[in-house]
């Protein structure tokens, strides 16, 4: 009964982090709508301007028909989100041949190694088997809710990806971060970590009070 009940939350949350990239692909779409009337608005009114030189404009109609519409805020993206799509995306984030936005993909990247620095005691993910896709989902969730604890103890409200990478790099740069590198670093280097990330993408961070020593 309660491998039933963990695979319908596991479920669940796959639809919500669906969901939330739905959105945000109709966000993009509106914004590229809106960017697309807002040009035609702007040729039109050149083109009406060089009519006018020849003949007086009718006072009835207006300078421009065309409201640009505003661009919608979008909405808080979660870690556990990113980190979903940073091993299920197609093609890889990772791979070079992913044309998408490289300042989001290296946002992504450090969010994603940040965030396994609060998986305790190694992880496998195998994209391969299945059961690949429900596994990143619960490893991103636990990682989630394991870095939103540890925020929390500092005194941090940040929630949304953005907000947290902010706050991460914050931390690390004040050295907050050595005692949770160090661990993941011996388990990475024992073997402990089966991630399909390139190495150039995994376990990037280094303890900066070690740094600072040497």
């Amino acid at each position: 009964m309660s491998t039933m009940s963990s695979f319908a939350e596991q479920q669940t949350d796959m639809i919500q982090v669906l969901t939330e990239k739905n959105k945000r692909l109709m966000d993009r779409i509106q914004d590229i709508e809106a960017t697309l009337a807002a040009s035609a608005s702007t040729a039109g009114q050149s083109v009406g301007k060089m009519l006018a030189k020849g003949a007086k404009r009718d006072a009835s109609v207006p300078e421009s028909d065309v409201v640009p519409a505003k661009k919608r805020r979008g909405e808080a993206i979660m870690p556990s989100t990113l980190w979903f799509e940073w091993f299920t995306l197609v093609p890889r984030p990772w791979n070079q041949g992913n044309d998408g936005n490289r300042q989001r993909r290296s946002d992504m990247k450090l969010l994603v190694d940040f965030m396994r620095l609060f998986i305790e005691g190694g992880y496998s993910l195998d994209e391969h088997k299945d059961g690949y896709r429900d596994e990143v989902l619960k490893l991103g969730k636990s990682a989630e809710v394991k870095l939103g604890l540890y925020l929390k103890e500092k005194g941090i409200k940040a929630k949304a990806g953005g907000a947290c990478l902010k706050k991460l790099r914050e931390l690390h740069c004040a050295m907050h971060l050595d005692a949770h590198i160090q661990p993941f670093d011996g388990l990475f280097r024992a073997g402990l970590v089966e991630d399909p990330s390139s190495l150039s993408s995994i376990n990037q961070l280094r303890p900066l009070q070690l740094n600072a020593s040497i």
